[in-house]
C-alpha cells in the first residue's frame, strides 16, 4: 500500500479521512492485480452445478479484468429452460458469461439536519457501500449441437448441455481457456519443463561425447571389403559342403510353441502359455455373466452384444424424395441360398517389456532399424516397437555399441469368421440385383440400423439390409460386410421402415449399406444430388456395382446416444474351492479408440471395488474363496466399448502348483560329446521366493545335474534373471542326444515366475 492515513495526532476527524482509508486499499489492491496477475477477462474458483431440470447453481468466485476483481459473494441460481430445445434427441448448449458491475448500497444513518446546537438527526438512506459485484448471462448456441462461439473480450465460466429433459450435469464442462491460472500450477508446470531441459540437455552432452568416442575408433575397424570377402567364403563352404542353414548345435526355445516340449513325459507337469510357467493346482471356467440382467443401465442386443444403456436418434438422414424404385431381386421361382461370410479381428497389446538388442533370438529383429509403433515377428510372435527404452544404460557406450535397450509391446490378434443367408424367390423383378447406397460421417459413431422409406410393400418375404465397407473406388464392398439386419415380411410396413441389427462401429470413412429382398417392395428416392455425402449403386451379379451420380435412396441413420460416460457393469460372484490366485478373461468385443474397459474385483469380505491391476498389493493376498468381478465401460455419448456376452466369455479362476518340471523332445546334436551348456531366463522372479532348476536326462533315462549353476540379476531389468548350467565332468561318456529337464519351485500361490526362454549348447 502506497499511502495511509495517519491519526497520530489529537484531532477531529474529517469525513474524507474516513473514505481515504477504504480507497487507498483498494487502489493498492488494484495496482498489485494490474502489475503481478494482469488477467483480461478471467474467472477464478467459480463451479457450475445442476439445481434442478434447467436450473443450475453457480457458486462463489473472483472475475478478473486487468486491474479490476470483481467478486460473487453468494451462490447464484440460473433458470435456463426458455433456452431448452423444443426436439427430442438435439442437445442445446449453453455458455454462461460474466461481467464486473459496481453496486452501490445504501443503510440507514442518523443526519444532522441544522446546526450542532440547534439541529435534530433524523434517520435517512444513504450510500454506503460500493461493491464490485459479478453479473451473470446466459448465450445460447445457433445450432444445435454445437458449442456457442464465445465473443471476443467476453468470460465464460462454463458450457452447460440442455436436451429437452433438461441440463445434462455430468456433461457440464468449465471454460477453462478463461481459467485464472494459480502461481502454484505455473510453478509445478515449470517445474517439469526445466526437468525436461535439463535432461535434454544432459543427453545431448552424452550423444556428443558418444559420438566423438566412435569417431576417433572408426580407423580401428576392419575394412568393408574384408567383411564382404568373409561373407563370400563362408557360403561358398557351406554349399560345397552341403550344410543345412538351419542346421547347427544348439537348441532354443522361447516358450511361444509345444513343438519342442514332451508333456505326455512321465516326469512332465508343466503349462505353456507364453513361458514356461508353473501349472494349475486348482481351475473353474465359467461363463462371464450379468448379475443384475435388468439392470436399467446396460443393453444386451439379440445378438449378444453388452454396451451401457442407449437411445437410438437419428444419425443421418436423407429427404424423402418423390422418385420410385422397385427392389425385387428374382424374376423367375427359383429359391436361391446365398451364404456370406465376414470376418472380424480383434488385436490386444500387451504389457511393454525391455529388451536389449543383442539379447537372445531379439539380436536378428533389427531393433535400430525401426520406425517407432512398427510391428515386427521374433520367434512367431509379432510385436510393436515403442522406441530406446528411458534409462540412463542406453547413454552408455556399451549399450551405442550394439547393447541399446529397446521397449516393446507383444501384439496379439484373434481372427475369426460368422456368417449369415440370404434367400431369394425369382419371380418378378431385376434377377439377382442388389440395391445400396455409401454415406460417410464427420463424428464416430455405433450405428444400430438402416430407415428406409417403404412405398410399396410385399407383406409375403423378408427385406434384408447389409452395413459393411466400400471399395477404394468408392462402391460398396458386398465382400466385406460389417452386420446385417432382416424384417419379415409380415412386419413390413408403409413409410419409413427400421431395420435393425448389432451395433456396429462407424468411423469417419465412406461406408454402405445393401440392400436385397426378393418381394415385390418399392422404396423412394431423390433427385438432383440431395444427398451430398453418398451415392446410390445398383448390383446386378454381386460383384459390379453401377453408381448414379445424382440419385440418391431415401434413408436414415439409426445410432446409440448412451445415457452417460462411464457405467459400471456387475458380473457377479466367481468361486474356487481352496482360494483364488489368479484370474483370467477370454471375451470377443469391440474397443474403440478413444474409449476403455476398466476391470475390477470385490474379494469376499472387501467393501470396496479394486482395480484389477499389477499393483503389488494384490486383493488376492488372502486367497479368497469367492470374487465378484466388474468392469467399467469408459467412453462418450457418441461411443461405448462393447462386450460379446455368449458361451465365449469365460472366467477362468486359477491358483498355481508350487511346483513345474518342462521335459523336452529327444534333441540330436549330430556328434558325441561330453560337454553341454544352458542358458535360460526367468521372468518376474525373486530369488528369496523361488528356486529354477535344469537338468539333462541321458538316453538310458538317467537325470544327469549341471557341474555349475548360476543365477544373475539382468542389469536392465531387475525382475528378470539369467541362469546358467553346465555338463563336464558329470556325463560319464560322450552322448549324441538328451532330453532337457527345466523347473522351479516356489513358496506361495500367488508367485508366478516363469521361465522366458531357454536353450541348450552342445560343444
Amino acid at each position: 500500500m502506497s499511502e495511509r492515513v495517519d491519526w497520530t495526532n489529537a484531532e477531529v476527524a474529517d469525513r474524507l479521512d474516513w473514505t481515504r482509508q477504504g480507497v487507498f486499499a483498494q487502489e493498492a489492491t488494484d495496482r498489485l492485480v494490474n502489475g503481478a496477475i494482469s488477467y483480461p477477462a478471467h474467472w477464478a474458483r467459480f463451479l457450475v452445478a445442476k439445481k434442478a431440470a434447467f436450473t443450475v447453481t453457480v457458486a462463489p468466485g473472483e472475475y478478473y479484468e486487468q486491474d479490476v476483481v470483481y467478486t460473487l459473494l453468494t451462490p447464484t441460481d440460473m433458470d435456463l429452460g426458455a433456452l431448452r430445445p423444443t426436439v427430442n434427441g438435439v442437445v442445446q448448449w449453453v455458455a454462461l458469461l460474466i461481467g464486473g458491475i459496481e453496486e452501490v448500497i445504501e443503510e440507514s444513518r442518523a443526519i444532522q439536519t441544522q446546526e450542532v446546537e440547534t439541529g435534530v438527526l433524523v434517520q435517512r438512506q444513504t450510500p454506503k457501500i460500493i461493491r464490485r459485484a459479478v453479473s451473470i448471462a446466459p448465450l445460447a448456441a445457433k445450432i444445435f449441437g454445437q458449442k456457442p462461439d464465445v465473443p471476443a473480450g467476453a468470460c465464460c465460466i462454463a458450457l452447460v448441455p440442455m436436451t429437452t429433459a433438461g441440463v445434462e450435469a455430468d456433461a457440464i464442462e468449465p471454460y477453462d481457456g478463461h481459467r485464472v491460472v494459480p502461481l502454484a500450477e505455473v510453478a509445478a508446470r515449470l517445474a517439469i519443463l526445466e526437468e525436461r531441459v535439463d535432461r535434454l540437455r544432459r543427453d545431448t552432452d552424452s550423444i556428443a561425447t558418444d559420438v566423438s568416442a566412435i569417431g576417433q575408433r572408426l580407423d580401428a575397424l576392419p575394412p568393408p571389403d574384408l567383411f564382404q570377402m568373409f561373407g563370400r567364403d563362408i557360403a561358398r563352404q557351406n554349399r560345397q559342403a552341403g550344410v543345412d542353414p538351419l542346421a547347427g548345435n544348439y537348441v532354443f526355445d522361447c516358450g511361444l510353441v509345444d513343438d519342442f516340449w514332451d508333456f505326455d513325459h512321465p516326469e512332465s507337469y508343466a503349462r505353456r502359455d507364453h513361458g514356461l510357467r508353473f501349472p494349475f493346482a486348482a481351475v473353474s471356467d465359467s461363463q462371464l455373466r450379468l448379475s443384475e440382467p435388468d439392470n436399467d443401465k446396460i443393453v444386451v442386443t439379440p445378438g449378444g452384444s453388452l454396451l451401457p444403456a442407449y437411445e437410438e436418434v437419428v444419425r443421418i438422414e436423407t429427404p424423402v424424395g418423390s422418385g420410385r424404385e422397385r427392389v425385387a431381386n428374382v424374376v423367375h421361382s427359383v429359391t436361391t441360398a446365398t451364404k456370406h461370410y465376414r470376418s472380424h479381428e480383434r488385436t490386444t497389446y500387451g504389457p511393454v517389456e525391455m529388451v536389449c538388442e543383442n539379447s537372445l533370438h531379439w539380436n536378428e529383429a533389427a531393433l535400430r532399424d525401426r520406425e517407432y509403433g512398427e510391428v515386427f515377428k521374433v520367434a512367431g510372435q509379432e510385436y510393436r516397437i515403442q522406441g530406446q527404452s528411458d534409462i540412463p544404460w542406453n547413454a552408455t557406450e556399451t549399450a551405442q555399441r550394439g547393447h541399446l535397450g529397446f521397449d516393446v509391446q507383444q501384439v496379439n490378434k484373434v481372427r475369426w469368421t460368422s456368417s449369415y443367408t440370404r434367400y431369394h424367390t425369382e419371380e418378378f423383378g431385376l434377377n439377382n440385383a442388389a440395391y445400396a447406397q455409401t454415406f460417410r460421417s464427420s463424428q464416430i459413431f455405433m450405428a444400430t440400423g438402416i430407415d428406409l422409406y417403404l412405398t410399396a410393400v410385399d407383406t409375403g418375404e423378408e427385406f434384408t439390409i447389409a452395413l459393411g465397407k466400400t471399395r477404394p473406388d468408392g462402391s460398396p464392398a458386398t465382400e466385406a460386410i460389417i452386420e446385417t439386419g432382416t424384417v419379415d415380411g409380415a412386419d413390413l410396413s408403409l413409410g419409413w421402415q427400421t431395420v435393425s441389427f448389432e451395433p456396429a462401429l462407424i468411423e469417419q470413412h465412406p461406408v454402405a449399406w445393401t440392400l436385397a429382398t426378393p418381394g415385390n417392395n418399392e422404396i423412394a428416392k431423390s433427385d438432383d444430388n440431395a444427398f451430398s455425402l453418398g451415392t446410390s449403386f445398383k448390383i446386378t451379379d454381386g460383384v459390379y456395382a453401377q453408381g448414379f451420380a445424382t440419385v440418391d435412396y431415401s434413408f436414415r441413420v439409426r445410432g446409440a446416444r448412451f445415457h452417460q460416460a462411464r457405467t459400471f457393469i456387475d458380473f457377479g460372484p466367481y468361486e474356487l474351492q481352496g482360494g483364488i490366485a489368479g484370474i483370467d478373461l477370454v471375451y470377443q468385443g469391440l474397443l474403440p479408440s478413444g474409449t476403455d474397459r476398466v476391470w475390477a474385483i470385490k474379494p469376499l469380505g472387501a467393501t470396496e471395488w479394486i482395480p484389477f491391476d499389477d499393483r503389488p498389493d494384490s486383493p488376492l493376498a488372502n486367497l479368497p474363496a469367492s470374487v465378484r468381478l466388474g468392469c467399467w465401460f469408459v467412453g462418450t455419448r457418441d461411443v461405448q466399448p462393447c462386450l460379446q456376452l455368449d458361451e465365449g466369455a469365460r472366467v477362468r479362476c486359477f491358483r498355481l502348483a508350487n511346483t513345474m518340471a518342462f521335459v523336452s523332445k529327444e534333441i540330436d546334436f549330430g556328434f558325441a560329446t561330453p560337454r553341454l551348456s544352458a542358458v535360460g531366463h526367468v521372468d518376474d522372479f525373486d530369488p528369496v521366493r523361488g528356486t529354477p532348476s535344469l537338468a539333462i536326462i541321458l538316453p538310458n533315462g538317467t537325470t544327469v545335474a549341471p557341474d555349475t549353476f548360476t543365477i544373475e540379476p539382468d542389469a536392465e531389468r531387475p525382475r528378470r534373471s539369467v541362469v546358467k548350467a553346465t555338463w563336464e565332468e558329470s556325463i560319464p561318456a560322450p552322448i549324441a542326444s538328451c532330453r532337457l529337464k527345466v523347473g522351479g519351485t516356489k513358496q506361495s500361490a500367488l508367485d508366478g515366475w516363469f521361465w522366458q526362454d531357454i536353450g541348450l549348447n552342445a560343444f
